[in-house]
């Protein structure tokens, strides 16, 4: 699995299972820089399955010409 501090990009972790709770998450991560471009840390965030499927989808409407 590549990461992101290899990337330089923000990327989704596949599912997994949270040991503090039991739940299936995911993690949502970024690489941070200094000022010279290098990798200092990464920010991240647990997203938990069911907080996602709760949230309303809403369609993208595109005009039409």
């Amino acid at each position: 699995m590549v990461s992101c501090t290899q990337t330089g990009e923000t990327m989704l972790t596949k599912t997994y299972v949270a040991a503090s709770t039991g739940k299936t998450i995911l993690s949502a991560v970024t690489p941070v820089f200094d000022e010279k471009n290098t990798v200092v840390g990464v920010v991240g965030i647990d997203v938990g399955l069911d907080t996602v499927m709760t949230v309303p989808y809403t369609p993208l409407t595109l005009p039409t010409s």
